[in-house]
């Protein structure tokens, strides 16, 4: 199985990003041959759609969970439609690692959990997060 971890680096040792489309790297853990690589997200220096991309990079590269901060809710709607787990964690690559292994982390079931008033959220602005202030 691929577990997908958003980074603000490309080593274990890196930040964790606490925004899923803001993530520099994806730290992709093989859990199956206990192999890790480190991806560019290329949606970083997009303008718009940052999060939709992003994880649509993640599904074709066949993860099954990823583990960031927050996640907009065009990342979750790809995410979810492709049935990836979503987690929300924070710290570092390796400690978000070893919290995941331990099941410590909170999975993200449903949109309503990141946007509980639709009206946070317009195709003509994108998402508007009261919680978030990155």
């Amino acid at each position: 199985m691929k577990v997908a971890i958003a980074a603000a680096g490309e080593k274990l040792e890196s930040p964790f990003a606490h925004h899923f489309s803001s993530a520099t790297y994806f730290i992709i853990i093989n859990t199956a041959e206990k192999t890790w690589n480190a991806y560019p997200n290329p949606a970083w220096e997009v303008d718009y759609n940052k999060g939709g991309r992003a994880a649509h990079f993640l599904v074709d590269q066949g993860v099954k969970t990823v583990i960031s901060g927050d996640f907009g809710p065009c990342a979750m709607e790809v995410l979810a439609q492709a049935g990836i787990q979503m987690f929300w964690a924070g710290t570092t690559v390796k400690e978000v690692s070893n919290r995941y292994w331990q099941g410590e982390l909170e999975q993200v079931t449903h949109l309503d959990e990141i946007v509980p008033d639709p009206a946070w959220f317009s195709l003509a602005q994108g998402p508007v997060f009261p919680h978030y202030s990155g």
